[in-house]
């Protein structure tokens, strides 16, 4: 289930933290709600951890908005999103693209009531061309509002975070993919054939064309330390690290591309 405003008093977090968290639940359901209003906006794919989660998993809460869309719309997106009336602006110090699959970022910014002004981070991701087939779905923000998306399909989102996982180490993508295997261990075959065909395009995160889980976990070892400080910030109730350890030591394997066809 989301993630409600009484549960994030169990996350630590102080009662400015909570309001903040709350807000930004306001802007994610405003800017949603106003871009997928946009003809344009077809073009655009909710992606990442907010999409992961307000979609399909439920587990955990997100910061930032990121999107996928063509290099076009990418680029242009400002003056799409002022159609909307969202009042978005590049991110401070941006200095352009280094390639075309670099993110472009942005700021979306609204007046609130408990602030001067909140801010959530807006992220666009170009991509060349799409393999598998957008899903029409709800998406439910942290205190439970619900506004109709475009999203990736999951087992998509599911070889991202493998992507993810090679080009950073970071404790929330080890804990996303068991999340999502532990819903369904399928998913591990059905990314491994996107992945192994090559139809998982996900920018700087696209996944390598060789998967090895002893890499894999070898780079979970690492976090063991920062594990529950890395993750309480985001989930009300971390999961056991040995256990997540032992079931991806199961798992990962799954995810091997150069196993037969």
């Amino acid at each position: 289930m989301p993630v409600s405003a009484e549960d994030t008093q169990q996350i630590g977090l102080g009662i400015l933290q909570r309001i903040a968290v709350r807000e930004k639940a306001r802007l994610h359901k405003e800017f949603l709600t106003r871009l997928y209003e946009l003809p344009q906006a077809q073009e655009m794919l909710i992606c990442g951890s907010m999409a992961l989660h307000g979609v399909y998993l439920h587990k955990r809460w997100s910061k930032d908005l990121d999107f996928e869309a063509s290099t076009k719309v990418a680029l242009g997106f400002q003056e799409i999103a002022a159609q909307a009336g969202l009042n978005i602006t590049l991110r401070e110090g941006w200095k352009g693209p280094h390639n075309s699959m670099t993110a472009v970022p942005y700021v979306f910014s609204s007046s609130s009531a408990f602030y001067p002004e909140v801010a959530i981070g807006v992220e666009i991701f170009p991509y060349e061309q799409r393999f598998v087939a957008a899903e029409h779905r709800a998406f439910t923000t942290e205190v439970g509002e619900q506004v109709m998306v475009i999203v990736k399909p999951l087992a998509e989102m599911m070889a991202a975070k493998i992507g993810c996982m090679f080009q950073r180490n970071k404790a929330t993508d080890f804990a996303d993919l068991w999340f999502g295997l532990s819903s369904d261990r399928c998913l591990a075959f059905q990314a491994r054939d996107l992945i192994r065909n090559g139809m998982c395009e996900a920018g700087n995160f696209t996944p390598p064309s060789v998967i090895s889980a002893d890499y894999l976990l070898e780079r979970l070892s690492r976090l063991q330390d920062t594990w529950q400080e890395d993750l309480s910030v985001y989930l009300t109730q971390v999961p056991d690290f040995a256990q997540v350890r032992g079931d991806l030591s199961r798992w990962l394997p799954l995810f091997d591309t150069q196993s037969r066809k």
